[in-house]
């Protein structure tokens, strides 16, 4: 995974062949010369020539700015790839297991679950069959108890 994300990034970038291009570019990302002579006359009532030395200084920002562009660009496509290429994975993992489960359901039909409740009610009936030596055991000392306090209470008198 991280080896595809080095590889996206290790792409050369698309190349731009005419040198206007490249000047518009940077002028679109950056800020426009004549914009910034105006802005510097407008706000700091300094006017500049075309020349001045200091106007180099937004060139250099503006390209600086149009290259980490590039490298944004570069790196969102190396995302891309490499989630695309995840959620395939996941997608097919998912898909697996999602056929897995059908398959299993299939297998349980309807014999299946009518054989787990016949036998399930077999197991009920021999359960009522054994209760009766329980409730006849309780029902005979309750009655030799009786018996007991009867003969206590009235037998003593």
């Amino acid at each position: 995974m991280l080896n595809e994300v080095q590889e996206a990034l290790n792409q050369p970038p698309p190349i731009v062949s005419e040198p206007e291009a490249q000047e518009t570019l940077y002028e679109v990302i950056g800020i426009n010369l004549e914009e910034l002579r105006q802005r510097l006359k407008d706000v700091h009532d300094i006017g500049l020539s075309q020349d001045d030395p200091i106007l180099m200084m937004a060139t250099i920002f503006n390209v600086c700015l149009a290259e980490q562009e590039k490298v944004f660009e570069k790196h969102q496509a190396a995302i891309t790839r490499y989630l695309g290429h995840t959620t395939d994975q996941y997608t097919e993992e998912i898909t697996a297991a999602i056929s897995g489960l059908n398959n299993a359901f299939r297998q349980i039909s309807s014999d299946t679950v009518s054989g787990a409740f016949a036998k399930h009610a077999e197991a009920l009936g021999q359960f009522r069959a054994s209760l009766w030596w329980p409730i006849s055991v309780a029902v005979i000392s309750a009655l030799i108890n009786i018996a007991v306090l009867l003969i206590m209470r009235f037998g003593h008198g």
